[in-house]
């Protein structure tokens, strides 16, 4: 094992970053998806990667948190590179707000920076259509959001006293699909 190509696992095990632990059916049920700790860049693309190849094919938005350096970006770049497309082209679109990737299978990565904006701008950048297309989201400062993302995979960067990192995954409730009529 290489110092630093690893994490600890939500049950305290050290793995390989990015091996999401879905042991049975409860765990795929509750809240927290996982919970893993990062030494470097390198192991934060590793893991990025790793969570872009378990969700290749599907239409998630995954909701980035955390402070200034907490490595969003960086682990958007393992996402993109799970997809085809080369991380090095895959810069935060802060500026841009939305930046779009087509991987060379086809698959596309939305990639949102909400950095610049207040929530109650969010709205009329037309972001929620955005959000409902086809493909993998992946939405920077995602803490501005100012509505609620059905099924989104929220993950939370902390940064640790020794310049690692720990992210924090939940999936958020999914819509309702219809009540009774009255």
């Amino acid at each position: 094992m290489t110092e630093g190509r690893h994490l600890k696992g939500r049950a305290g095990q050290t793995g390989r970053a990015g091996r999401m632990d879905h042991s049975d059916e409860a765990d795929r049920s509750s809240e927290i998806v996982g919970v893993w700790e990062v030494a470097d860049e390198a192991a934060m693309i590793e893991l990025g990667e790793s969570v872009g190849r378990a969700l290749a094919g599907s239409s998630t938005v995954l909701l980035l948190v955390g402070d200034l350096g907490s490595g969003k970006t960086t682990f958007t770049k393992g996402v993109a590179r799970a997809l085809g497309i080369d991380a090095a082209e895959v810069l935060s679109p802060t500026y841009t707000l939305i930046h779009e990737y087509v991987g060379r299978s086809g698959a596309t990565l939305l990639h949102v920076d909400l950095y610049r904006l207040d929530p109650e701008e969010v709205p009329a950048t037309g972001l929620e259509e955005e959000l409902g297309r086809a493909g993998i989201k992946v939405v920077e400062w995602a803490e501005r959001l100012p509505w609620e993302e059905p099924g989104a995979l929220r993950i939370e960067f902390e940064l640790l006293a020794g310049g690692g990192r720990r992210l924090s995954a939940r999936r958020a409730a999914e819509a309702a699909t219809g009540g009774e009529e009255g």
